[in-house]
């Protein structure tokens, strides 16, 4: 079979008592009794000689067969109960970036578009683990868009944070409709990584 790895980084508040962080990272390691599709987990905190670790201590690494093995862990009551206590006393977690490319259908109205893009933008008000949206119209003079006119990007915490709001009641019913409109899409999911010049 393959190998997923899914990764978390954090740094907890400043706040938290290191017998809250053991007890904290002794919930997350019992998860893989808990959740069948969680083969394995490990962690540990930052040792790195070379200060780019952002501000993160911990790594949390859990081992899953297949992404859709992760879709299953996300959403199981046992993750989501561990989760929201865990997120509480997190500082800091990661930064991952969904970016989807559209092209509309060439008979949808300005106005039709202009809706569309408002609901979009609703999303993040409805979807708790989306933190921001952003969007634009394709201006490079390159013209190497392929036919995308439209930049979307919604960002999250986690791959999970996208996970729960691909698979959210109200991004379902938003998607449904949105799709239906465009002629092409795209979407990609990353975490930036800082480049040092």
């Amino acid at each position: 079979m393959g190998e997923v790895k899914h990764m978390v980084l954090a740094k907890f508040k400043e706040e938290i008592s290191q017998q809250q962080i053991d007890d904290l990272i002794k919930g997350y390691a019992n998860l893989v009794n808990r959740i069948e599709p969680m083969k394995s987990f490990r962690w540990g905190k930052d040792v790195s000689i070379e200060n780019m670790h952002q501000g993160f201590t911990h790594v949390f690494e859990s081992t899953f067969e297949t992404t859709e093995d992760i879709a299953t862990y996300v959403s199981h009551p046992a993750h989501v109960e561990f989760a929201t206590a865990f997120l509480v006393h997190a500082d800091k977690m990661g930064e991952v970036k969904h970016i989807l490319l559209a092209k509309f259908k060439d008979g949808i109205s300005q106005q039709q578009i202009d809706d569309l893009i408002k609901g979009y933008a609703d999303l993040v008000n409805h979807i708790e683990p989306m933190k921001s949206f952003r969007w634009g119209k394709d201006v490079s003079i390159e013209n190497l868009h392929q036919g995308f006119t439209h930049v979307f990007e919604s960002t999250f915490e986690t791959t999970e944070g996208i996970a729960a709001y691909i698979s959210h009641p109200v991004h379902v019913e938003f998607a449904t409709v949105f799709l239906g409109h465009l002629d092409k899409v795209l979407v990609v999911d990353y975490k930036p990584t800082a480049v040092d010049p």
